[in-house]
């Protein structure tokens, strides 16, 4: 075995164990995360888009004298 083999075989090992554990232990926390999105998105597209109105007219912007649009 050459010194190449008997150092990339260990390291090999220990990154694909690392990959599986993680894939082991993220894997119900990212179903769950991905659930909950998918539940929040049903929610949204069943309400229809609501815009609220300003009633307060004080409340609106007016454009100064001196401004631009392209700012």
């Amino acid at each position: 075995m050459s010194s190449f083999t008997r150092t990339a075989i260990p390291i090999g090992l220990a990154v694909a164990f690392g990959v599986w554990n993680a894939y082991y232990v993220l894997d119900p926390a990212l179903k769950e995360q991905q659930e909950k999105a998918q539940q929040r998105m049903a929610k949204e597209s069943q309400k229809p888009d609501e815009f609220p109105e300003v009633k307060d007219l004080s409340q609106q912007k007016t454009l100064e004298k001196g401004t631009s649009f392209n700012r």
